[in-house]
């Protein structure tokens, strides 16, 4: 018995797989198939610690950016809501119950930074989480490059790099990126394990803004180094 249910999960993921991957085929490289992959092992990491159902965290996971508006667009925070309406037309055919597609669906609604929520679920939490990792690290750094090329920004200012006498400015300046969002992700993680998992990450991009600096002879270098 307990062998026709796994192979019946199996079956159910397989299914939730085909239909999402579809979606991610025109996205950039910062919200890319692999963006999905990684979120979903950095779920799968933090269900072992913290225990969550599986059969809302990785449908989530799997669905959490089939709408993805970029950037720059002024209805980019409605992204997430967007997704989470969608999702319940790929869910439906994929064999799941009313009250999982309700439960994933919040969770992806939920996961946005933009809109600021509190997830309401362990499950909602874990995939904010996972979500904000991959920001974060060698990878953050890949994705922010890949985001900002998308939007035509530039990777810094050449004038004020560090904004001493400007206002920070993520829509024209990759590297305030940094400083207006990504440098505040970990005291925003709903768990320890991600908390930890993002300082650890960011001190790999602290060390790689300071290599950059230190390439750009044009720049002033000051004691935020």
């Amino acid at each position: 018995m307990e062998k026709a249910i796994n192979c019946l999960e199996g079956s159910i993921f397989k299914k939730i797989e085909s239909e999402s991957k579809k979606y991610y085929e025109k996205n950039e490289p910062g919200h890319d198939w692999n963006h999905i992959l990684r979120v979903i092992s950095l779920c799968k990491k933090m269900m072992k610690v913290l225990g969550a159902n599986e059969r809302v965290l990785i449908p989530a996971a799997f669905l959490h950016d089939i709408v993805c508006l970029p950037k720059n667009d002024p209805k980019s925070s409605s992204s997430s809501s967007l997704a989470s309406l969608r999702s319940i037309e790929v869910l439906g055919s994929c064999g799941f119950s009313e009250i999982e597609m309700i439960n994933i669906s919040n969770a992806i609604e939920d996961h946005s930074y933009s809109r600021g929520r509190i997830p309401r679920s362990l499950e909602g939490k874990i995939l904010q989480d996972a979500d904000r990792l991959d920001a974060l690290g060698a990878i953050g750094v890949l994705r922010c490059a890949s985001v900002a090329a998308n939007m035509g920004s530039s990777f810094y200012n050449r004038e004020d790099f560090w904004a001493e006498s400007r206002p920070y400015n993520d829509k024209k300046f990759m590297i305030d990126h940094y400083e207006t969002k990504l440098f505040k992700l970990p005291q925003l993680m709903n768990t320890d394990w991600a908390r930890k998992e993002a300082l650890k990450r960011i001190e790999f991009m602290k060390l790689f803004r300071s290599q950059l600096v230190n390439e750009l002879d044009h720049c002033v270098v000051t004691s935020q180094l």
